[in-house]
């Protein structure tokens, strides 16, 4: 009689492999309505273990196994509603987070070498169109390139030059080939130059760097003006021809403030922080600013929250330059923020103390009465 094992929501693709490494075969389950791969390692007596699972695609429907990063451990690649997942084997029978790989509604994956070449290859089938996509060498050519960005200075008055540097790193372990950076310049930035350390830019800004061995690094330095003051969003994707590891960091935004020409007084600039603390190099300033990078710049509410900010931001800015009361108790108001976020851990304590002891305060007052 059968012996059942319990996998994920609706099993609907299955395959062996020795992923643990033991020598024992494993299996592994596609599981469509739990957008999810099970894996239950093997005894080595016809038995497994409990179901491991980890996250795919919308709605897997196949998946096979190779190793598609050329560590020696098996990866799983697994077709979806959306494309492809590629889960990276750790060892032990454990996976890395899924990465995600253009199809056309791949129903069936499979991997095998059939060009010849000695690089294994990725082949879906495709109800859509009735179409079967070979990919050459994915399962072997494999790199990870990722790119950040920063700019210098920011803020900037109206008609200064902003200086953009990307860096462009290829973490392999393959060579990336026909590497191409793409940078969309938002409207209101004008080009001056884009200038690469390797290949050249074109003025939409398209470079074109050509290979970057494994550890290798490309620097592209971007040079813009602006007529009109804002904050402008600016984000600038890579890509080359090899399959890519990590699709997560082929992109980076960096968002850039352009003031007005500073109309006297102690503030300067058009935006709060700016016209509080009398400078946009103040300290305070350089704190907010790298919050709004690195914290609300990274997700679709806090991008929302920002362009509130830099909407309502020029009235306010200037009525708290013409009311030096007003901008004194803002900036009373605006400072334990400053060093909240600069110093969490601290905050954390301070309104911990604090909340006890109210708690403690409230507590005595009640029994007294």
């Amino acid at each position: 009689s059968a012996t059942n094992f319990a996998t994920g929501t609706t099993p609907v693709s299955i395959a062996l492999a020795d992923v643990s490494g033991d020598g024992k075969l494993d299996i592994l389950t596609a599981n469509s309505s739990a957008s999810s791969v099970s894996v239950l390692l093997g005894t080595g007596l016809g038995s497994f273990g409990s179901a491991t699972n980890f996250a795919t695609g919308t709605t897997p429907v196949s998946i096979a196994l190779a190793d598609v990063s050329g560590d020696g451990k098996l990866d799983i690649v697994a077709a979806h509603s959306s494309g492809l997942s590629v889960l990276l084997g750790a060892g032990g029978g454990s996976f890395s987070s899924a990465s995600t790989v253009s199809a056309t509604v791949p129903v069936f994956v499979a991997v095998g070498e059939v060009s010849q070449d000695g690089r294994g290859d990725i082949i879906t089938a495709s109800t859509s169109g009735n179409i079967l996509s070979v990919l050459l060498g994915a399962a072997a050519n494999t790199a990870d390139l990722s790119i950040t960005k920063t700019d210098s200075p920011d803020p900037v008055s109206v008609g200064s030059q902003i200086t953009y540097t990307l860096t462009i790193t290829n973490q392999g372990p393959s060579t990336a080939t026909n590497v191409v950076l793409t940078d969309t310049l938002p409207t209101g930035l004008t080009l001056v130059s884009a200038v690469a350390s390797q290949g050249s830019c074109s003025t939409t800004v398209t470079c074109t760097l050509g290979t970057i061995l494994n550890g290798g690094t490309v620097t592209v330095t971007i040079v813009v003006t602006s007529s009109t003051p804002g904050s402008f969003v600016n984000t600038a994707s890579v890509a080359g021809t090899e399959f890519d590891l990590d699709s997560t960091n082929n992109s980076a935004t960096q968002s850039s403030s352009v003031t007005t020409a500073s109309s006297g007084g102690s503030g300067g600039g058009c935006f709060i922080a700016t016209a509080v603390y009398g400078s946009p190099l103040a300290s305070e300033v350089a704190v907010l600013r790298a919050f709004r990078d690195e914290i609300l710049l990274k997700n679709s509410a806090g991008r929302a929250l920002v362009q509130i900010y830099i909407s309502v931001s020029p009235p306010m800015a200037a009525y708290l330059r013409s009311h030096e009361n007003v901008r004194t108790v803002t900036r009373w108001t605006l400072t334990p923020v400053v060093y909240g976020i600069k110093y969490p851990t601290a905050a954390f304590f301070v309104f911990s103390g604090c909340t006890l002891l109210l708690w403690a305060w409230r507590r005595k007052r009640s029994s007294c009465q």
